[in-house]
């Protein structure tokens, strides 16, 4: 398992220049996929990514309506929400600022889950698989806020440690 703490995600301006974001894990230059730590203190515009995919989840704050020219998409605490990258999304804060997990992939290349999981084993699968943890205690040298890419064996989350998993899978 390689875990990355928090301190060394590579921080870097959104693509509109609205925000911040803490790159956590990407596959290449240009990547596939991307798994990003987002904090939105207001209310705006959300960069576009032509060609790829979004999941959103809230891991701190009330939450964030999605706000698109067809539907409004209601992102929740540690409730994921898919989107197309593409899509025209306006954020509206429900009730202050907000910090998000984002997974940012290509379809034409990956399949993409996140799933909400307290305690439990992690399986490898043939694609990447990403433990993010929301905590509350620290599982090892994985803290609150930290990640870790699983490689080879499964891992035995203690119970009651909350965490996003990751799983992408091959589409070709």
């Amino acid at each position: 398992m390689q875990i990355i703490p928090p301190q060394d995600y590579t921080t870097m301006p959104w693509r509109n220049g609205g925000g911040v974001t803490h790159e956590i894990f990407t596959d290449a230059a240009p990547y596939t996929w991307r798994l990003s730590m987002a904090e939105v203190a207001q209310n705006g515009p959300f960069s576009p990514f032509p060609g790829l995919f979004r999941i959103l989840t809230v891991i701190e704050g009330a939450g964030i309506a999605l706000e698109t020219p067809h539907e409004t998409l209601t992102a929740l605490p540690r409730q994921p929400v898919a989107f197309c990258g593409e899509m025209p999304v306006q954020g509206r804060l429900l009730n202050g600022a907000v910090r998000d997990l984002n997974l940012i992939y290509n379809p034409q290349l990956w399949q993409a889950e996140v799933a909400l999981q307290t305690g439990g084993t992690v399986t490898p699968g043939p694609g990447p698989v990403a433990i993010f943890a929301l905590g509350p205690q620290p599982f090892g040298k994985l803290t609150t806020h930290g990640a870790a890419l699983l490689h080879g064996a499964p891992v035995t989350l203690p119970s009651g440690f909350a965490a996003l998993v990751i799983r992408l899978t091959s589409a070709i």
